[in-house]
């Protein structure tokens, strides 16, 4: 088993970490703070190749695999986790669109446009009765000549109020469920007000409505739309957790530099041994996170799944970041109370990252699921 990261691929995580410290990083707070979608910033993103990572090279993407995905995430969330989750979810979406299903020519079309920028689309399958049990959820279809007839609610839809398309999984027209392609122009989907959230404002995450909403069958894109979007989860709950090793260790960093630079009792605060074995603590287990997450995309790429390591994964790398988030924004004092401080801003996101994509309690069900099958 390979335990190194090859030359090109330490190249991927440097770049992006560069890339995002120059140009999402300085714009962060005030993003976050206007509660709008900053479309320069991933107008400039595409532009410099971070749109389209794992779409084919046909239509501009960079064919990349799971693992240099990972890699790019997590130096793009070192300068901005929030705007990083967008992008990776996106990024997905469009590869699968591709590379998973078997759409009509049209719906090929449009991932020049996904990858360049020009258009957006969510995934669509949470309700707000049924978040952690998707098969729950109570958005229905039937069928009526070449149409489908929709009709329910979503909610937590990333970026909700810009996005043009939207991967929807609602029940019908049989038993299973149907994964299909809206565009937001449908005559009766509607986009609910925008809640207000302790962080990744800067990101929409509103509610869908779909009253009788008249989708083309053409648009269909997977039969047993529940298995792939609890497959296209697995693939999620990897970049989440990279994305929280990207935040762990900018907290770490952002800290350590705080504290040498700041005296207390005529030394710098650094030279204190019990800050200095919580930092260790604190990189140890970042260094824990971040290669569990490396295994896991590594195990993508071998199998097309993650199961209970997508799961571990996500559960480590998350709460890792949340605890950690936790004693760094201590180390910070008054200071770090600010609103608009940057480890202000990485300490609530860490606790978005533990409940976005199936909260932890979630990924111990299903490790332990994996552990009890194990002994029958």
């Amino acid at each position: 088993m390979r335990m190194v990261l090859t030359p090109q691929e330490q190249s991927l995580l440097g770049e992006a970490r560069k890339w995002a410290m120059e140009h999402w990083n300085p714009h962060s707070d005030a993003w976050e703070t206007a509660r709008q979608f900053p479309r320069e910033a991933y107008a400039q993103a595409a532009a410099d190749g971070y749109l389209g990572l794992a779409s084919s090279k046909q239509y501009g993407g960079r064919d990349l695999d799971a693992l240099s995905c990972a890699l790019v995430y997590e130096g793009l969330a070192y300068g901005d986790p929030s705007l990083t989750t967008y992008l990776h979810i996106f990024n997905s979406l469009v590869s699968q669109l591709e590379k998973w299903y078997h759409p009509v020519p049209e719906v090929l079309a449009l991932i020049p446009d996904f990858v360049a920028g020009r258009k957006f689309m969510a995934f669509a399958l949470s309700e707000l009765d049924a978040g952690s049990d998707p098969a729950a959820g109570k958005a229905w279809c039937t069928e009526d000549g070449d149409d489908y007839v929709v009709t329910g609610d979503k909610a937590w839809v990333s970026n909700s109020h810009h996005d043009d398309y939207f991967m929807l999984i609602v029940h019908g027209p049989g038993d299973g469920m149907t994964m299909m392609l809206a565009d937001r122009s449908t005559p009766g989907l509607t986009v609910d007000q925008d809640p207000e959230r302790i962080a990744g404002c800067a990101i929409s995450c509103g509610q869908l409505h779909l009253r009788g909403c008249r989708i083309p069958k053409r648009n269909t894109l997977c039969e047993n739309g529940l298995s792939a979007a609890l497959r296209a989860i697995d693939t999620a709950r990897l970049n989440a957790s990279v994305t929280a090793v990207g935040l762990a260790q900018r907290a770490v960093d952002l800290s350590a530099a705080y504290l040498a630079g700041r005296e207390t009792f005529g030394k710098p605060v650094l030279s204190n041994q019990a800050i200095r074995f919580r930092l260790a603590e604190m990189q140890t287990e970042i260094e824990a996170a971040r290669w569990l997450a490396y295994h896991t995309a590594s195990c993508i790429d071998a199998e097309g799944k993650g199961g209970e390591l997508a799961a571990m994964c996500k559960l480590k790398a998350t709460s890792t970041a949340a605890d950690i988030l936790r004693d760094c924004i201590r180390f910070f004092g008054a200071a770090g109370l600010d609103t608009h401080s940057e480890i202000s801003r990485l300490m609530r996101f860490s606790h978005v990252l533990e409940i976005t994509d199936g909260t932890n309690e979630i990924q111990k069900l299903i490790i332990g699921k994996g552990i009890a099958r194990r002994c029958r």
